[in-house]
């Protein structure tokens, strides 16, 4: 009989539930814009990490852990030490071209940026270039730029992008496989024995930004793990000079860029050689990721749900209409605010928690995932117990919505849960828009990281489809607002619907229990891959 009563208990606690403001204490939205105001104020100078408005910002989180009385992890701080390396290129750094017919000195942030920063970036003398077409290797799908050619020690050249098609199956058709992250073919040039790389950036590149803004993203410090290994030199050419590497060839670049419209690329030597050094300032310095616990109260305390949302910025950088403090309000204090809230919340209704849930406020986000990655490398608590990671980066400020889309929520069964939650409070699921296919948000924040260290992960969003809005309208308002993304005016003075925010909350807030409920652990579909 007893082993029966708990039997009904835990079904009961596995079953998605919607929870009103009247059966949970209440979201209090005030709470949420006083502190997404305090957090993107200009005193805090863009929080960039390793800035005194970081570390302020991490001690303004602690103080309301403590205040929520969330506890510490084994009782020793809610902060959490991440050691970092930074660098950054100055204008004394030398970048010269050889070419059969002359030599040429290229000028920094004018001809080229460099993609990362350090002692290892440096070739003192002339290097080899070949160009490798889109710079892929995907077996996959029978495709091979390297194919019969011999990088090792040499520089190579790629195209931004990847092979394009109707075809579906063939590197996903028109949308963009993890192949086109620049990213993605350093680490195949470098596997291929290859010295260093230079991206060229097209004019209307539709997979990178506009050069203008790539300069001003460029012109901040490039930072690593303290732990980490600055390898090769990758740099991005702008079209203009990128001319220049096909001087001597039997290809110029206009014959390249009609190749690419004809999908009939190739790959060959270049006759052009290049050397590089570089002049940088470095420095080490530790910055924190913030960390409280609610205990769960049924029978799997011991699993945890871990719930992220990054806490740094940009902080002051190019000024654009003369502002240089770059804010980011929405990217991400209202994010971090509403997690804190939900926090605040679920401690006061932790009876109804089967699992427990960790609150992680990272450091490093906009720097290459930098606090989420030493959280993996040194977890306060054993990976194999975090179930899930649910991820918060922005929140829905436009208008109340009808549907909700999950990002990641294909890859592992947290969709289904993400689809119960959604039918309980009378939403629907959507897809990510075709308008916004070439974003790719799953593998551009923290979750990506989580995944990709087996932990199933979702980013929650709102769809597109308004309450007060046509579509069309609503999906303009949408990219108004992305307009404001990583530039000074993502600030306070933005107009925000508080009401779409209290909504947004409460469907995480309801997903979050129902993951720390649900019956079985999350787990990934058998079709999911995460190319690291």
């Amino acid at each position: 009989m007893k082993n029966l009563y708990l039997t009904i208990i835990v079904v009961l606690l596995c079953t998605a539930q919607s929870y009103s403001q009247e059966s949970l204490n209440r979201i209090n939205i005030n709470k949420i814009k006083t502190f997404s105001i305090i957090l993107s104020s200009d005193s805090l100078r863009g929080r960039k990490t390793g800035d005194v408005g970081n570390y302020i910002a991490a001690q303004l989180i602690e103080r309301k852990l403590f205040k929520f009385k969330l506890k510490k992890i084994k009782d020793k701080s809610y902060f959490l030490k991440v050691p970092i390396h930074s660098s950054i290129a100055t204008r004394n750094s030398e970048l010269i071209l050889y070419t059969p017919r002359y030599k040429k000195k290229l000028k920094y942030k004018t001809d080229y940026l460099i993609d990362e920063s350090g002692e290892q970036t440096i070739i003192p003398k002339p290097y080899p270039l070949v160009f490798v077409g889109f710079g892929i290797d995907a077996p996959e799908y029978n495709y091979n730029d390297y194919y019969y050619l011999d990088v090792n020690g040499k520089v190579v050249v790629f195209l931004s992008g990847e092979p394009e098609s109707d075809d579906t199956t063939y590197f996903n058709g028109d949308i963009p496989t993890l192949y086109s992250y620049p990213s993605v073919k350093h680490k195949i040039a470098i596997s291929k024995g290859a010295r260093g790389s230079i991206l060229i950036h097209l004019r209307n590149d539709k997979y990178l930004s506009l050069w203008e803004k790539l300069v001003r993203e460029y012109s901040t410090d490039y930072m690593t793990l303290a732990c980490s290994f600055i390898g090769n030199l990758n740099l991005i050419f702008n079209q203009n000079s990128a001319r220049w590497l096909f001087v001597g060839s039997d290809f110029n670049l206009t014959d390249i860029l009609e190749l690419k419209r004809e999908k009939k690329m190739e790959s060959f030597p270049l006759e052009t050689k290049i050397s590089f050094k570089e002049d940088f300032i470095q420095k080490d310095f530790i910055s924190h990721n913030v960390l409280g616990l609610i205990e769960g109260t049924g029978i799997n305390k011991d699993e945890y749900v871990l719930v992220t949302a990054h806490y740094d910025h940009l902080g002051i950088g190019e000024s654009v209409d003369g502002d240089s403090i770059y804010n980011g309000f929405l990217d991400n204090a209202l994010g971090v605010a509403a997690v804190l809230e939900i926090a605040r919340v679920l401690n006061l209704n932790k009876d109804k928690l089967n699992r427990s849930v960790l609150f992680l406020f990272v450091t490093g986000e906009e720097f290459g995932l930098l606090g989420s990655k030493y959280f993996l490398y040194n977890p306060p608590v054993e990976l194999n117990k975090i179930i899930a990671n649910v991820n918060v980066d922005g929140v829905a400020v436009i208008d109340n919505f009808t549907t909700i889309v999950g990002i990641g929520s294909e890859y592992s069964t947290l969709g289904k849960i993400l689809k119960e939650t959604a039918k309980s409070l009378n939403l629907g699921i959507a897809s990510v828009p075709d308008e916004f296919k070439y974003w790719e948000s799953f593998h551009r924040s923290d979750q990506s990281a989580f995944a990709q260290a087996g932990i199933p992960s979702i980013l929650i969003a709102e769809g597109l489809d308004y309450v007060n809005y046509p579509r069309e309208e609503g999906i303009k308002k949408y990219i108004e607002y992305m307009n404001y993304y990583h530039t000074p005016f993502d600030d306070a003075n933005l107009i925000i619907n508080y009401s779409a925010v209290h909504q947004y909350v409460m469907v995480l807030l309801n997903y979050i229990i129902n993951v720390a409920n649900s019956k079985n652990r999350p787990d990934w579909y058998p079709e999911a891959e995460f190319k690291k």
